[in-house]
């Protein structure tokens, strides 16, 4: 049986005394003219019997009126501590998630952790770091210096550059004043040449007795020798030494 087939039953009033009480009244009545005094004596203390016993049942009902008051009152509570009791549960499953998260986040990082441990552990040590940037840092210094000494180089090698240039173009100056002044020296010894040339015409007349004789064809062979030297050393002076008349470009400088 349960609780609300329980509490039905107790609830409920029970007429079966009362429907006995009553045939027994009437029973008792209806024997009464025709019994003796004592067989009624007898029914009459049987009836304030059954009187007493119903009426103890009917004085029964206002204790479990109240008794089922405190129960009321009892379940209530009951009800009351249930649904607090459901709140604060729910409250703790909440919390035990959230920890729960956490702790599986902490879990996670723990074996994040130890996985780049690992390979962290593959890696060399930080001494040989260091070792490899000192190793690094002395190459970059040498490099400065190579580049240093380079540039330096570099420096020199265009002073000395510019003063081959200086000296070149002051020897090209120098040939072009030679050429110059070996045109002019040409000039006067062709100048010369004309004049000896008239000279001659002048005076053809008075060699033509002379030219059979040794003497005047080795005067006229020296002479035309030696213009011929000349004229022969005035070329070679002219191709020696000569530079192309152009500007020569340093560093983009003319």
């Amino acid at each position: 049986m349960d609780d609300e087939s329980m509490l039905r039953t107790r609830l409920e009033v029970d007429d079966r005394m009362v429907r006995s009480l009553q045939k027994k009244i009437s029973g008792w009545l209806m024997t009464l003219p025709t019994e003796s005094v004592e067989a009624s004596q007898n029914g009459y203390e049987s009836l304030l019997l059954t009187l007493s016993t119903y009426q103890t049942s009917i004085e029964r009902y206002p204790l479990l009126t109240n008794a089922n008051s405190m129960d009321i009152e009892k379940y209530g509570h009951m009800v009351d501590q249930t649904v607090d009791a459901v709140g604060s549960t729910a409250q703790q499953i909440s919390s035990l998630k959230d920890e729960l998260k956490e702790a599986q986040k902490v879990r996670d990082n723990k074996l994040e952790y130890d996985k780049v441990a690992r390979e962290i552990m593959k890696l060399e040590t930080r001494d040989s770091y260091n070792q490899s940037i000192r190793d690094l840092q002395a190459d970059i210094e040498m490099l400065k210096r190579e580049k240093t000494n380079k540039e330096q180089a570099f420096e020199s090698r265009k002073r000395n550059f510019g003063e081959l240039i200086n000296t070149v173009k002051e020897l090209q100056r120098t040939v072009e004043e030679e050429r110059a002044r070996g045109n002019e020296m040409q000039k006067k010894l062709m100048d010369m040449d004309r004049e000896y040339e008239s000279s001659d015409d002048e005076a053809s007349v008075n060699s033509d007795s002379r030219q059979g004789t040794p003497e005047h064809q080795r005067e006229t062979n020296g002479g035309s020798h030696r213009f011929q030297e000349r004229n022969n050393d005035d070329d070679d002076g002219d191709e020696e030494g000569m530079v192309p008349d152009e500007d020569v470009v340093v560093n983009g400088v003319h």
